[in-house]
């Protein structure tokens, strides 16, 4: 068996997630290894998005910790973890009208000059 010894993706340590005095989440660990897929499951107002949006460094994390590559986004100069991770909203505002290949292009922006 041949050890990978670069950290994973994303890895998350003991996070809580809260939305006012409700739990979203409580002391969650799991790591994300390349190739591997994450699913999160949960009935409407669950909380999955407001996790999402926490994992993809868009929210603070006020215990815990989420760390993408072996560092916590704030450790992360200012717009290279773009290049690592992404989010696309489920329903977002069109405020102008877009293709889906113009959508997926959005993507592209960290790495424009």
């Amino acid at each position: 068996m041949k050890m990978d010894a670069r950290p994973p993706v994303l890895a998350v340590d003991r996070l809580s997630v809260e939305v006012g005095r409700r739990d979203v989440c409580r002391a969650l660990d799991f790591t994300v290894q390349p190739g591997d897929t994450l699913v999160i499951l949960g009935r409407n107002g669950a909380g999955k998005t407001t996790l999402l949006h926490t994992l993809a460094g868009l929210r603070d994390v006020l215990r815990g910790a989420v760390l993408l590559s072996g560092q916590p986004y704030a450790a992360w100069p200012r717009g290279h973890e773009a290049c690592l991770r992404g989010l696309l909203a489920q329903s977002q505002p069109d405020f102008f009208s877009a293709t889906v290949l113009e959508t997926a292009l959005v993507g592209r922006h960290p790495y424009l000059g």
